[in-house]
């Protein structure tokens, strides 16, 4: 569960603590679930034009956020030389 008006994750039933860059590129993913964002995409969505970061970064911020979102770390694909996608299918 994620709750953008208070910033909270929930999984399995307990609050996962994110940072601020954390959370908005797991808002980013599941916002745009099975589409696959370009590391160009995720720093513009992210830190806005004006940032100047390399694909380095953002592959940092994932493996954290991936070290964080336990079970579910899976569901963030990387697709080679492109970027990523959050992976999930209904039940």
């Amino acid at each position: 569960i994620i709750n953008k008006a208070t910033r909270e994750v929930t999984i399995d039933k307990k609050q996962i603590q994110l940072t601020h860059t954390q959370f908005e590129l797991l808002y980013l993913f599941l916002t745009n679930l099975n589409i696959v964002l370009s590391r160009e995409n995720i720093i513009y969505s992210i830190w806005g034009y004006d940032y100047e970061a390399d694909d380095r970064t953002v592959d940092a911020h994932i493996k954290l956020l991936r070290s964080k979102i336990g079970k579910y770390r899976d569901n963030i694909k990387t697709i080679r030389k492109v970027g990523y996608k959050f992976a999930y299918k209904e039940k």
